[in-house]
Order: structure tokens, then C-alpha cells, then sequence
């Protein structure tokens, strides 16, 4: 019996080992475990993140990384890197992004099995101030300048505000005076006006955006003085004062001569019948009243006077052509919006609603009114309301092109006109 027992052990043994060898099974390949780590280096463009593959899942790994989207839950699908097979902590530089987005960032691992994700993190770009530049300065005016400026870079967000800022103290900012454009970036043109003439100011260009304000380089600006030129005299030895405006040197009073340069009389024409059908040169005071209205505002004349031969401005002096007014009136607008600076200020000779007048450039255009073709003044309550001035440029078919201001007017244009000549106005001229 013992002897069986033991050569049944011996026999026994051998075939339970084989049985156990045999029975043994292959352990199931699985996904891969990984892990993300936390986002750092982040700038506007760029940030670092990577993760750590703890498990192969069984399989080998073919490829690791990190996947990013500015959506939630990215895939492979996605934008990812890929740092190459096999198990451990891996690093992964995510470039090529958007200043001031929100990214989304998992890290993956594939095997044979599939791809497996990490944990997912979130973070947002950089903003930065948007880069702008003050260039020179493009236009000078008496009260007023036009400088360009350049935002080249948003700083990663929507430029918000810009334009210029101002003062007479160096490095203004916007608590200063400022001018305020539409969003965006590019070359841009601003204009400031309603400044003091001759005066110095600093001036920087500003752009906004979420991360706050940039300021462009300071640029100094000398502003054009109300020119006072020399005066100027007439044949008959009346002085006008006179004004340098931009390019031009005008009368800073109306004509009030009543002879041609040669010394020939020019015809007083009071009587209406007379004035209307008169083809030659010809001027009248305001309602004959040569006491009330001769110091002031000068005599009406026809356009006759403008268009004869022997010339009724000063020597070296002569009446504006409409394109020498045109000058004047986009030189005054551009600075100071409309005709306020060119009207004598107040209500000394314009009625009460010459609310816009400043005279800043010292032009004092004063309202004389007109005397039409027929011979017939306007109401002596009219004076007050308008001027009118000659220009030297003819229209074949109608007569003399003219300025008109009006006391309500905010811009001289609309009112130039053409007028036949037997019309009376008042003349400023222009220096040669």
C-alpha cells in the first residue's frame, strides 16, 4: 500500500505540472492609462504641457502626446503632438496659438487597443498692449493739425478705441483732450482742432484693447499764428490790416476804395434805375449811407469793378479767384469745422445767433449785404444775417462766382453761387 502510494506520487506529479502548464492563459491587452500635466510657459502664442503614460494597457504604445482645441474634450482628431511610443512622463510645446483664447489641452496615448486620454486643462494665451506709432505731422493749421499714426499690433485682442491725444504738457494721455476713431488696427489719419493759435502741444496716438492702453511716441506740434502780415495801402492811402492764413495773405478788411489803381474815379451809382442799367464799373454804400456804413463795412460794388482793366486792388493785391477762396474755406474747415473763424465774434454787427463766430484766424468777415441787379438794397433788418464776396472768376453764361456766409451757416461751401453782374457786393483781396 505504501509502495503504491509513493509510485503514484511519482506517476502523478508529472501530470498535474503538465496540466497547470497547459491551463495557463494570456493576460487581455486594454487601453493605455495616461495622465496630463500642468500647463506652464505660457505666452501670447505659445504653452508647455505633456502627461505621463503609466500603463501600456498590455500593448505596446505607438504614439503619446498631447492633443489642444479651444473646444472642450479635444481628440487625435484635433491639434495634437505626438512625442513618440513607449511608457513614462513625456513634454510637449504647444505653438502657433491665439493671443487672449481659452485652450483646452488633454494628453493621449495610443496602443493596438486604441487611444486613451488624460485628464483635460484648460488655459488662456496672453493679451499684451497693442504696438502704435505717432508719426510726423501731415498738416499744420492755425488752430488745428492732421497727424497719421500706425497700430501694427492689436496685442492679441480687438483694438477697442484709438486716435490721438493731446496737451501742452509732454506725454498726454487720455484724461487729456483726445480725438477717438473706430476700432481697429492699420494706417489712420486724425485731425485736432480748436486749438489756440501758435500755441505748442504734445501729442501721442492711443489704442485700447482689453488688456488697457498703449501710447504712441510724443510728437510736438507748433500751431501756425494768426498771421499778422504788414499792412497794405490803397491808391487813395486807406490802410488795411491784413492776416497770413496757411499759404495766403488776405485783407483782414473789406476794400474801400473808391478809384482805380491809374487814379480814375470809379462812379458812385445811387439811384436804382441807374444801377441797373449800368454795364460799366460801378459801387454805392449800404442805403447810400456813406456816414453809417463806409468805416465799417466799405462800399457795394458791381461786378464790373472786378472784371475792369484798371484794376481796383492795391498794388500787388488782387480780388480772389473762386479756387484762391475754395482754399480758404477748406483750410478753415479742415481746422476748425465750419466758418466760426473766419465771422467777427459777437454781435456787434451780426445779429444775436452768430453763435459759431471765434475769428480765431482774424479774417473778421463782417456783414454787409447786397445790392441786387435791379438797384434794390435788402432791408435794413436784413443787415446783420449775411456777406457776400466777389470772386474774380468768371462763368460765361451768368456772371462772377461769390462767397456767402451767413450768420446761422456752420460751412461756407453750399453757398458759393454765380451772380450777374450788375449785382453789388462787398471785395476782400488777396496778397499776389
Amino acid at each position: 500500500m505504501n509502495f503504491l502510494m509513493k509510485n503514484s506520487r511519482v506517476i502523478l506529479f508529472p501530470f498535474f505540472l503538465f496540466i497547470a502548464i497547459n491551463c495557463k492563459k494570456e493576460s487581455p491587452k486594454v487601453l493605455p492609462v495616461v495622465s496630463t500635466s500642468s500647463v506652464s510657459n505660457i505666452t501670447r502664442t505659445s504653452l508647455n504641457s505633456g502627461g505621463i503614460v503609466t500603463s501600456d494597457g498590455g500593448a505596446i504604445i505607438i504614439a503619446k502626446g498631447v492633443c489642444w482645441s479651444k473646444n472642450q474634450n479635444p481628440t487625435i482628431s484635433d491639434n495634437k503632438s505626438n512625442e513618440g511610443p513607449e511608457k513614462g512622463s513625456f513634454s510637449s510645446s504647444i505653438i502657433d496659438l491665439i493671443p487672449g483664447y481659452n485652450y483646452f489641452v488633454r494628453a493621449y496615448a495610443t496602443n493596438s487597443v486604441g487611444t486613451s486620454y488624460g485628464n483635460e486643462i484648460n488655459a488662456t494665451t496672453l493679451v499684451s498692449l497693442p504696438t502704435i506709432t505717432t508719426n510726423g505731422v501731415n498738416e499744420i493749421y492755425f488752430s488745428g493739425a492732421t497727424i497719421g499714426y500706425n497700430i501694427t499690433d492689436d496685442g492679441g485682442t480687438s483694438v477697442t478705441d484709438h486716435g490721438l491725444c493731446w496737451s501742452t504738457n509732454q506725454n498726454p494721455t487720455l484724461s487729456d483732450s483726445k480725438t477717438i476713431n473706430a476700432a481697429g488696427t492699420g494706417s489712420w489719419v486724425s485731425t485736432m482742432a480748436r486749438l489756440t493759435p501758435g500755441a505748442t502741444y504734445h501729442v501721442r496716438a492711443f489704442a485700447t484693447n482689453s488688456d488697457g492702453t498703449a501710447y504712441g511716441n510724443d510728437v510736438t506740434v507748433v500751431l501756425l499764428k494768426n498771421g499778422t502780415e504788414a499792412p497794405v495801402t490803397d491808391v487813395e492811402g486807406n490802410v488795411y490790416k491784413t492776416v497770413r492764413l496757411g499759404t495766403q495773405v488776405w485783407m483782414a478788411e473789406n476794400l474801400r476804395v473808391t478809384k482805380f489803381q491809374n487814379g480814375s474815379p470809379i462812379p458812385n451809382i445811387e439811384d436804382s434805375a441807374s444801377w441797373a442799367n449800368s454795364a460799366s464799373a460801378g459801387y454805392c454804400w449800404f442805403l447810400n449811407d456813406s456816414t453809417k456804413y463806409k468805416s465799417s463795412y466799405g462800399p457795394i460794388y458791381n461786378g464790373y469793378c472786378v472784371t475792369d482793366s484798371r484794376n481796383i486792388s492795391p498794388n500787388g493785391w488782387h480780388i480772389p479767384s473762386n479756387n484762391e477762396w475754395i482754399t480758404l474755406i477748406n483750410y478753415v474747415q479742415a481746422a476748425d469745422y465750419g466758418c466760426g473763424p473766419i465771422k467777427e465774434a459777437g454781435t456787434l454787427h451780426w445779429l444775436s445767433s452768430n453763435i459759431i463766430a471765434t475769428n480765431s484766424t482774424g479774417f473778421t468777415a463782417l456783414p454787409i449785404a447786397y445790392r441786387d441787379k435791379i438797384g434794390s438794397f435788402c432791408r435794413d433788418s436784413e443787415l446783420g444775417k449775411n456777406c457776400y464776396f466777389w470772386s474774380s472768376t468768371v462763368d460765361d453764361t451768368l456772371g462772377l462766382y461769390m462767397i456767402g456766409i451767413g450768420y446761422e451757416n456752420y460751412n461756407i461751401g453750399p453757398l458759393r453761387d454765380i451772380y450777374n453782374s450788375r449785382f453789388g457786393m462787398a471785395i476782400r483781396c488777396i496778397k499776389d
